[in-house]
């Protein structure tokens, strides 16, 4: 069985509730790549600003609907998501890099990962919402989020 990871540049975040900023974020690999099951594949995610403070791990089963949370680095400190196992594992020092690593790849990984950075600022709660989702979906920290666009990872399984 092979997985085929695709790294397209398209991205579907929007923050509509606080202003974008441009920066540089970067994520590795920025290449298509071919993976067996059972593999480990790992993406490395970066920016020049070191203002901020969380990173973010989302997946998104089949390319549409809800995003799911992966997990939340802040600063060095790790709040995984409920749903991932421990083939899910996230590092790194929020403020300019992050990996996720996830072992063992199997067909129920196939997803669109997304990473995103924040700024968290006290004085504000407004949520931030996602273009082409439903907008009842909101994520689940009530922060100021300062979202750019990020590379985003699609992993397809041929079986």
């Amino acid at each position: 069985m092979m997985i085929k990871l695709l790294i397209p540049f398209s991205v579907s975040l929007s923050c509509l509730t606080v202003q974008v900023e441009a920066m540089n974020i970067q994520v590795v690999p920025a290449s298509h790549l071919v993976k067996d099951a059972g593999q480990s594949s790992t993406f490395s995610c970066s920016c020049d600003d070191q203002s901020y403070v969380r990173m973010y791990w989302y997946q998104q089963p089949g390319g549409k609907g809800v995003l799911k949370l992966i997990g939340l680095l802040y600063r060095d400190n790790l709040t995984p998501g409920d749903q991932f196992s421990d083939r899910f594992q996230i590092s790194g020092d929020a403020t300019t890099t992050g990996t996720l690593e996830i072992s063992n790849l199997m067909a129920g990984d196939s997803a669109v990962y997304f990473c995103a950075m924040s700024k968290a600022h006290r004085y504000r709660s407004q949520p931030l919402h996602f273009r082409n989702l439903s907008p009842r979906h909101r994520l689940p920290y009530s922060l100021q989020h300062t979202c750019t666009p990020s590379n985003v990872v699609l992993i397809e399984f041929n079986l």
